[in-house]
């Protein structure tokens, strides 16, 4: 009963299109593997001849330049961490990698390995994939061809082909593009309109660099339903302030990169004369738009380290470094060379629930806003009102991150309230996640105030992730932060006696000193960041809390597939109703 209510709750924040859509392709997934399984049903778009290509291709290859591939087969690759060799005659199937999410299986499915590879080993084996691995193989919505998978795939075999045109031979060339071109097809009638969000954009770019890659009258389609696409989904997914609307900060670098590679096809189209010329001039200004608030929202979001911030799903080099995006962008005029750097002094972004202040060497971020979009919260974490912190150019106060997307124990602590720098009432979750992307009820968070102010800011703000809970518990937190110093006010009112617990999590590299009660009554403790190779300046600074600490061996993730040893401190607030103060004093 309790899985039902879940779903239905989840059912109900989702789109009427999204369900009609997620219906009528799980029909249709249904039908095509029996037909497939009778030796029937695969059509004529699989067969059909691809469309002319394009003798000089208008986008080539990755946004961000790379030397062409020179490495040799076997290659030996990671899948979200898990290490894989890949060979010509492989097994391209492999059940080994194809659990819970099947994340490995289709991160073997992007290729995007190919691109380290010398042009024709590259080549070799896009044959032998197309030979292996055709159509409504059973689950094949979930790896062999899905459609998020499909979308980064024939991305990267155009790259390939358009980087190094002499290394195919004609009939190699006509293979490889009857399979691109049978793959669009597939995509058109696939489009992953039942999730949204960066799985649809990922469709879009495939569509926009199909429809450049060819030419004619199949091709020019493509490129107008890309087109019509993209202006409706930025409208959709990129706030006013910036902020993809999905809320992490890893998945927005990530989208932007998206949106840079299409702008390339975008403009290719919009400086010819044909038939798609009109819509894709409309289409780049709404385009060059969506990058320039999307690149002041990821400037807010970049540590002194030059990488993003952790909140929500995502991985610190899932997607290329914000410095880099943000230099090609200034090279494309999309924005100013001024506009490269890092946000510095306090900044809000009101859409997407964050606000901050940065200096020079350190950035504080505080998560005020939604779990996630309401109808996509699949990235989603238990993060309300949690805070980062880098001080002294290093990551000091830490989001723990996602190891592995698959359901299980470390997919329920990446997302659980328990592993954010934030408050649990009865150890409990803000809001009810389950499987591995679902979310029923939301904590919804309400800022009460935010002053600027000359070195910091004063925030006040409350949710009501606990509502759910004996006696209604709210969690309020007031925070007066600078750039060494952070003061704290956790109040919980209302409850019915759950423990009132405040975490921290610290940096890797950190390390606390003895924990001792002073003579006020009050609980100190000593940490420290040694200095590094990077730089060798320590960190040192002193936390204070009106109730006792302890601390807890936990594991981060700053990437998918690592494990980090970590420490965090919890402040034990007794029974609710009650308060927390701290403060940090960084020297």
């Amino acid at each position: 009963m309790r899985r039902i209510r879940l779903f239905a709750i989840s059912l109900w924040n989702s789109k009427w299109s999204q369900i009609a859509t997620r219906l009528r392709l799980t029909i249709k997934r249904t039908v095509f593997v029996r037909l497939r399984m009778m030796g029937l049903g695969i059509g004529h778009w699989y067969t059909a001849p691809s469309p002319i290509s394009r003798t000089t291709a208008c986008t080539v290859g990755p946004v961000l330049a790379k030397a062409i591939g020179k490495q040799s087969l076997p290659l030996l690759t990671h899948l979200a961490g898990t290490p894989v060799e890949i060979t010509l005659g492989m097994e391209w199937v492999p059940k080994r990698v194809g659990r819970g999410t099947h994340l490995e299986k289709l991160t073997l499915y992007y290729m995007e390995f190919l691109t380290h590879l010398a042009p024709e080993h590259a080549l070799n084996l896009i044959k032998d994939w197309i030979h292996c691995v055709p159509p409504y193989l059973p689950g094949y919505w979930k790896d062999t061809w899905n459609s998020y998978g499909l979308s980064i795939r024939v991305v990267t075999w155009m790259d390939i082909v358009s980087r190094s045109p002499e290394a195919a031979d004609p009939a190699t060339r006509a293979i490889i593009d009857q399979s691109i071109a049978a793959q669009l097809r597939f995509l058109v009638c696939n489009l992953e309109t039942d999730i949204g969000g960066n799985h649809l954009m990922k469709n879009i770019r495939a569509l926009l660099r199909g429809g450049r890659f060819f030419q004619g009258h199949e091709a020019d389609q493509w490129l107008q339903l890309g087109l019509r696409e993209l202006t409706e989904q930025i409208r959709e997914q990129v706030l006013p302030d910036g902020l993809h609307f999905e809320l992490s900060p890893a998945y927005h670098l990530q989208v932007l990169e998206d949106l840079m590679d299409m702008r390339r096809a975008v403009a290719a189209a919009a400086a010819e004369q044909g038939p798609c010329s009109a819509a894709a001039q409309d289409a780049l200004r709404t385009l060059d738009d969506a990058l320039r608030r999307m690149a002041l929202a990821a400037r807010r979001l970049m540590h002194p380290d030059g990488l993003p911030s952790l909140f929500a799903d995502g991985g610190l080099h899932m997607a290329s470094t914000p410095r880099a995006l943000l230099e090609t962008l200034a090279e494309w005029h999309v924005i100013k060379p001024a506009e490269m750097d890092r946000v510095l002094g306090v900044w809000k972004l009101p859409d997407g629930g964050y606000v901050g202040h940065a200096t020079e060497q350190s950035l504080l971020v505080v998560d005020c806003g939604p779990v996630g979009a309401r109808h996509l919260p699949a990235h989603g974490h238990g993060d309300a009102l949690a805070i980062e912190w880098s001080v002294g150019g290093k990551r000091f106060i830490v989001d723990a991150g996602v190891f592995e997307y698959h359901q299980g124990a470390r997919r329920a602590f990446s997302r659980s309230t328990a592993a954010h720098n934030t408050v649990t009432v009865g150890d409990a979750d803000q809001s009810e996640f389950w499987s591995s992307f679902r979310v029923a009820r939301r904590a919804n968070v309400r800022v009460d105030s935010w002053e600027p102010q000359a070195d910091g800011f004063r925030l006040a703000a409350t949710h009501d992730g606990y509502r759910r809970m004996r006696g209604c518990p709210r969690h309020s937190r007031l925070i007066d932060a600078s750039a060494s110093k952070l003061v704290v006010r956790d109040t919980v009112q209302g409850g019915a006696g759950q423990a009132i617990r405040a975490r921290l999590l610290l940096a890797a590299t950190a390390r606390v000193g003895n924990i001792e009660q002073l003579p006020t009554g009050q609980w100190r403790a000593n940490i420290q960041v040694p200095g590094d190779e990077r730089d060798g300046r320590q960190i040192s600074a002193e936390l204070v809390s009106s109730v006792a600490m302890h601390t807890v061996s936990l594991v981060a993730s700053t990437d998918f597939g690592e494990l980090v040893p970590c420490t965090q401190i919890v402040m034990e607030g007794g029974a609710a109703p009650g308060q927390i103060e701290w403060a940090i004093t960084v020297g």
